[in-house]
């Protein structure tokens, strides 16, 4: 409902850092557009109540000042999980950012309003789960709407312990990177302070409870994440400099974020790049968690250090319908992401692994595993050295991590290696009619003394528990260095059934120097 626009009666004053009154002016306007916490409650709840078979609002968590901290989902059938694709999208992290929620707000009204009156809109909702977080600060928007506000305020409503000051910087609180990157996250004072600790804000923990409770049998079910702010009119995904201490991310992955904010951009007019971390940002922090592409977008034009926080209502009305289209483009994607990058082949079939993140695989999962050492482990692998060759690669074949046996190295070669048999298991995998291939790389190296009875395998396991060896490589009386191969198996025979892959490898003759690596598991979309 829209709100009379009033003047204020009195310049804001005070001090913006440490929670007594603010110190710049703000804007002259108060839009009449800008929801306060109960506006924003009641039209939610009214939109529910519109459209109760696909729009179920709830509460992820409660606020410092015990304010329910409200979330949508839309979806076809809304009470049910049917395992499609998600996607999260967050509004107001910072208090004083109000056009993010208006975005929020017109979103769920456009999917809403739309759905079974526009074909396309009714498809999206039909095929995806968007959930949609309308403000994660609302204490902060409260005090914007105090006596003689807006206030141009930023943090939560926190008081910081042994300090005076009030409030933390919520996208400076999660816990990637956190306290990273400049001197002022440190400080209670600032406008951007982090934070006491990781997820020491209320609505921080609560945004990291509710990303993992989508994770269902071990997969990660939103597939998209975007986190609105304001201002600056572009859109943008995390790079992770050699200088901030972040490994690199995966050239596919650099690829997929770059093609979305590509996408984005060609349709709302924004700018798109790379940002740098901050330091304890939600982006940052989805991505390196979740392997989630994650994208911050900037709203409204970058004016002034306070009026850009307080555009008109036009302003902010053509703002919010210019992204629109873009939102709508970016929530088609989810289904794959890696498509826009022409990298869906193998990234979006029945199943994708690079092990950068758990994703469901269970070590020894009949039990009957005889590993001493070395067992099967989803880790980051040392260099296993023999003169100037590797028993063990110092990475994997994607970003940085791999199914090894054994991740640590010692000086002595055979510190870590494996010893007994060792097997792991991949969550269950719905194959189609016409299944692609399955593609794996895989490192299987041995020492001198091995024999034929050490080995690689690897089977598929049908519904019934029945497996079928689909692949294998037995040592010999030499020694072979570590070095990823592709191998690409057929599924044909297992059309329209629920399959496992399960990897094992045996270091059973005599002592031996055995080392396997598997990475970027996957079956190929047809």
């Amino acid at each position: 409902m829209t709100r009379h626009i009033r003047l204020l009666v009195a310049l804001v004053i005070g001090a913006l850092m440490g929670g007594t009154a603010p110190t710049a002016q703000a804007s002259d306007l108060w839009p009449g557009d800008f929801k306060n916490y109960a506006q924003i409650e009641s039209e939610i709840l009214a939109v529910e109540l519109a459209h109760p078979e696909i729009v179920d609002v709830f509460s992820i968590g409660q606020s410092y000042e015990g304010r329910e901290l409200y979330a949508a989902k839309i979806s076809d059938n809304v009470a049910l999980e049917e395992g499609e694709p998600e996607v999260l999208i967050d509004a107001l992290h910072h208090s004083n950012e109000h056009v993010t929620v208006a975005q929020a707000l017109d979103l769920l009204h456009t999917l809403a309003d739309g759905y079974g009156v526009d074909a396309a809109i009714t498809t999206l909702v039909d095929g995806r789960v968007v959930w949609i977080v309308f403000a994660v600060n609302p204490d902060g928007l409260e005090y914007e709407f105090t006596s003689n506000g807006p206030w141009n305020w930023r943090k939560n409503r926190q008081p910081t312990p042994g300090s005076r000051s009030i409030g933390t910087d919520l996208n400076r609180n999660y816990s990637a990177y956190w306290h990273c990157c400049s001197a002022s996250v440190r400080n209670p004072a600032s406008r951007v302070y982090a934070g006491p600790a990781k997820f020491s804000a209320p609505e921080t923990a609560a945004m990291r409870d509710f990303v993992a409770s989508r994770v269902i049998d071990g997969v990660q079910r939103i597939t998209i994440y975007l986190s609105l702010h304001a201002a600056g009119r572009y859109i943008a995904w995390p790079r992770f400099p050699p200088s901030a201490g972040v490994r690199a991310t995966t050239l596919d992955d650099r690829m997929t974020m770059n093609a979305l904010v590509i996408g984005i951009s060609q349709i709302n007019g924004y700018e798109y790049f790379q940002y740098s971390p901050t330091g304890g940002a939600s982006t940052d922090w989805m991505y390196l968690t979740y392997k989630i592409p994650s994208l911050l977008m900037e709203l409204s034009e970058y004016t002034g250090e306070v009026s850009r926080f307080y555009p008109t209502a036009v302003a902010m009305a053509s703002e919010v319908a210019g992204n629109r289209p873009a939102l709508l483009w970016l929530i088609q994607q989810a289904q794959c992401p890696s498509d826009p990058a022409g990298l869906g082949v193998r990234k979006c079939g029945p199943r994708f692994d690079d092990f950068e993140r758990a994703a469901g695989w269970v070590v020894n999962p009949d039990g009957t595993d005889t590993a001493t050492s070395g067992a099967f482990e989803r880790g980051n692998p040392a260099r296993v050295p023999i003169g100037s060759r590797s028993m063990q690669l110092d990475d994997a074949v994607s970003g940085f991590r791999a199914m090894v046996t054994g991740a640590l190295a010692d000086r002595n070669a055979n510190s870590y290696d494996l010893d007994g048999v060792t097997t792991a298991r991949s969550p269950q995998i719905t194959l189609g009619a016409d299944p692609g291939n399955l593609v794996f790389n895989a490192s299987f190296s041995y020492g001198a003394t091995a024999t034929s009875a050490d080995w690689f395998r690897v089977w598929v396991e049908a519904e019934d528990g029945t497996r079928t060896l689909v692949h294998q490589r037995l040592a010999a009386s030499r020694y072979r260095y570590a070095a990823f191969t592709q191998v690409r198996v057929s599924l044909t025979a297992w059309a329209n059934q629920v399959v496992r892959v399960v990897i094992g490898a045996g270091d059973v003759g005599q002592a031996s120097l055995v080392e396997v690596a598997v990475d970027d598991v996957r079956i190929e979309r047809r």
